[in-house]
């Protein structure tokens, strides 16, 4: 059994509050990791905008995913997307990072990676867009690479959960 937070742990949570929920296990040694988007009663002004951005991202890193690929390009895919929307200095963090012993290993999916994706490595694909004050939206798949494309790990929706209040 878990002991209680202290008082001082505890975060009270407002309507409008995003929420980034990111979460892992392990099996077997291995580590899992996933992110998803909740919202508390109605998301914040411009939320719906930038969660379908981020979803786009994501579905751009995935469509470029292929063995032989070079990781820079599956950043870029993800990059191009929230930049050509208007929201490129939000996004701060890299596209992904590979899943295998470690929770954060290589091959790192970044603007500056000259790894050559090869089939069976299994990686995170996880854009973000990150508005100082207002909220931030992160949405994470893990996948592995097949011959044909990049398979998700997951059938948890990236739809955000509504909390009511």
């Amino acid at each position: 059994m878990l002991p209680e937070p202290k008082k001082s742990q505890i975060i009270r949570r407002r309507t409008g509050d995003a929420i980034v929920i990111d979460i892992g296990g392990r099996k077997q040694g291995f580590p899992s990791d996933i992110t998803r988007m909740a919202v508390v009663g109605l998301p914040p002004e411009g939320y719906g905008e930038i969660h379908t951005i981020v979803e786009k991202a994501v579905q751009a890193a995935l469509r470029t995913a292929r063995p032989g690929v070079l990781a820079r390009q599956v950043d870029d895919a993800a990059r191009k997307v929230i930049a050509d929307a208007g929201y490129g200095q939000y996004f701060v963090h890299r596209t992904g990072h590979g899943m295998g012993i470690d929770g954060h290993e290589p091959p790192y999916i970044t603007a500056t990676s000259d790894t050559v994706l090869e089939e069976g490595m299994v990686f995170s694909i996880e854009p973000g867009i990150y508005l100082p004050g207002r909220f931030g939206i992160r949405l994470e798949e893990i996948v592995i690479l097949r011959a044909d494309n990049a398979e998700i790990l997951s059938d948890l929706p990236r739809t955000a959960h509504v909390v009511q209040t």
